[in-house]
């Protein structure tokens, strides 16, 4: 689940895109490799020559997502926004008023709202 989900992608990936099981014992080369992954962030190797091999490993990897879950959305770019806006909340209020703000018994201030 989670971040064991994403490792458990990354396995997954790996495995294919090496053939690290029949490098290991050839009498595993044709083991199917499927991956079922509970809440998984997004995962991938960079690897462009293996295209077609990650392609493969993506359609044997099963995901299971909660609607309402935010892990399997998040991104680089999310995560870098949502770090701003912690910083921005923290800059612009004391210990008690931040924590007020995200449980929502204080209102947010229009000068970080704006931001």
């Amino acid at each position: 689940h989670s971040l064991g989900a994403g490792a458990a992608g990354l396995l997954a990936l790996k495995l294919k895109s090496e053939r690290l099981l029949a490098k290991a014992d050839p009498a595993l080369a044709d083991v199917d490799i499927r991956c079922f992954a509970f809440a998984p962030p997004p995962v991938y190797l960079c690897e462009n020559d293996k295209k077609s091999v990650m392609d493969d490993a993506m359609k044997s990897t099963y995901a299971f997502i909660h609607e309402n879950d935010c892990v399997p959305f998040c991104s680089t770019d999310s995560i870098r926004r949502i770090a701003r806006v912690v910083d921005d909340v923290d800059a612009a209020t004391n210990v008690i008023e931040g924590p007020l703000m995200a449980i929502g018994k204080k209102d947010i201030t229009p000068e970080i709202k704006d931001k």
